[in-house]
């Protein structure tokens, strides 16, 4: 007769899956600092790709879905994160549901169901917001400390953003602003690897 296996039976194997042992298969905030730095440095790099490359990249429509496909798929990313991170729940969520807006509108946008304006519109709006959450909001006023910093200068950053969407609203076919918007994009996300594990 076979006994049933029990939970020292899994950990005797390698695989301890008794209770409280779940929790190490969940990312530290350190871990998820560098899984989202990794995700934009790479977003931004690929916004920057397409940039350069111009009409040539948008000759096909699922390299066109691209980007606005991995801004859902990091949205998604995120709101994991605010089910599993017990802090700054409300930063992460509403980072959540900027990422994956935006990627929806601007996929709509390429497949000519959208006006440039209103994702235009969208994106400055959660770039300034977003930039206040991940900056002030998000150090919760302890600039003193390393973390602190890192956190108001990402905050500034995705200002930025904002700010140069505006400009490349009043200058759509500015090549200079279009790069400029790739690079503060991914600039974000190399301050998120950067700042590692630092924890408030």
């Amino acid at each position: 007769m076979i006994a049933p296996i029990g939970a020292h039976a899994i950990v005797h194997h390698g695989f301890d899956l008794s209770e409280g042992s779940v929790s190490a298969f969940l990312p530290t905030g350190g871990e998820s600092h560098r899984a989202f730095g990794a995700a934009l440095l790479i977003l931004g790099s690929l916004l920057l790709v397409e940039v350069l490359a111009g009409r040539v990249w948008f000759r096909r429509r699922w390299r066109a879905l691209i980007w606005p496909g991995a801004l859902v798929f990091l949205g998604l990313g995120m709101a994991v994160v605010t089910l599993i991170d017990p802090k700054d729940k409300p930063i992460h969520f509403a980072l959540a549901v900027f990422l994956f807006l935006a990627g929806v509108l601007e996929a709509r946008y390429r497949l000519g169901l959208a006006p440039r304006m209103g994702v235009d519109m969208f994106t400055i709006g959660a770039a300034l917001l977003g930039g206040i959450l991940m900056g002030p909001v998000h150090a919760r006023g302890e600039l003193a400390t390393a973390a602190g910093q890192r956190h108001l200068l990402i905050g500034i950053t995705g200002i930025g953003l904002g700010i140069v969407r505006a400009a490349e609203f009043a200058h759509p076919r500015s090549l200079n602003l279009r790069v400029l918007f790739a690079v503060l994009f991914a600039f974000i996300g190399l301050q998120f690897l950067m700042m590692g594990g630092h924890q408030h």
